[in-house]
């Protein structure tokens, strides 16, 4: 893997449960692997030394920090993503679907 798009996955997947406002903080995330990296021990799980060895001191720190930034370009993700109810599990090649909406 490509040393930035490794980075930039680490922090994608430690912050998403912070982004989903699931937890306050990526190691409070019970599957996260972030408690491992900032503890700097493998759990067993994750090996951390990739990680931190291309970080440097403090740089899972400073990556695990959620910003303003990550939560509008997550809000925007989410949203373009979004589809109307009526396009959730309708058989749209059915005719008794055709023309109806998710709207009662």
């Amino acid at each position: 893997m490509e040393e930035g798009h490794l980075i930039a996955a680490v922090r994608y997947v430690s912050l998403n449960p912070v982004r989903a406002r699931l937890v306050e903080r990526p190691q409070d995330w019970a599957w996260s692997s972030a408690r491992a990296h900032l503890a700097g021990k493998d759990d067993g799980l994750a090996a951390v030394r990739p990680v931190l060895e291309r970080l440097g001191p403090g740089g899972i720190e400073h990556l695990l920090q959620p910003s303003a930034d990550d939560d509008a370009a997550f809000a925007v993700s989410h949203a373009a993503q979004r589809r109307p109810a009526a396009h959730l599990a309708m058989p749209t090649s059915s005719k008794a679907w055709n023309g109806c909406s998710a709207a009662p």
